[in-house]
């Protein structure tokens, strides 16, 4: 048995859920999603929160550094570039010969004049 409702109450029903619509309330049975959870936040933050104001229009002004010329790092390459930036010397030559005996004197020739050193017992001895 279908019961009908007037015209002019249905138009005014239709008008109530158009407004409720507009603001966000449907039925429950139609909405489905994470965001039905009473705990749901929603993640998108407004324009205004994430991004006070505009890049090219900031209200603070930059603090700059005034500090001594030499303690400034300069960027620049060419002040740090030694391969063009250095003075030559003139290479000396020496002349005179090596004393290899001299240097033969010193050196321990003889097993037993060479220095023992014990292996520690810890060390590993790959085998050997």
């Amino acid at each position: 048995m279908a019961t009908y409702l007037p015209t002019g109450t249905v138009k005014a029903l239709e008008k109530v859920r158009n407004a409720l619509y507009s603001i966000g309330l449907r039925e429950p049975w139609k909405v489905t999603g994470s965001w039905t959870v009473p705990d749901y936040l929603h993640y998108m933050p407004d324009g205004t929160q994430y991004r006070k104001v505009s890049p090219g229009s900031q209200p603070i002004k930059a603090i700059i550094p005034h500090d001594h010329a030499s303690l400034v790092y300069d960027i620049k390459y060419h002040p740090r570039d030694f391969r063009r930036n250095n003075k030559f010397t003139a290479r000396t030559l020496d002349t005179k010969p090596y004393d290899f005996d001299k240097m033969f004197a010193s050196a321990p020739l003889t097993p037993s004049q060479l220095k023992l050193v014990e292996r520690p017992g810890l060390m590993p001895t790959r085998g050997y």
